[in-house]
């Protein structure tokens, strides 16, 4: 009668741990799929950001020879007279 009381808490207690490696698994699935959300978010809003900076930059650089060619130009004029 022991052994088959030994026999039968091994069963359930291998049982159990199965289970809750199981429930981990599963657990940690779901994390890694929450995470590859947030980051495709992430990405797509720092494309966002990334395309708003370059625009910006492109007109910094736009009125900055704009700047320069008027500059340009006063000095012209002013050698002229």
């Amino acid at each position: 009668m022991p052994f088959f009381c030994m026999v039968n808490f091994l069963f359930f207690y291998f049982q159990d741990k199965r289970e809750s490696a199981k429930k981990e698994r599963k657990s940690l699935k779901e994390q890694t799929v929450k995470q590859l959300k947030l980051l495709r978010d992430e990405k797509k809003k720092y494309k966002v950001l990334q395309k708003e900076v370059d625009k910006m930059s492109k007109l910094m650089n736009e009125d900055e020879e704009d700047e320069e060619e008027e500059e340009e130009e006063e000095e012209e004029e002013s050698e002229s007279e």
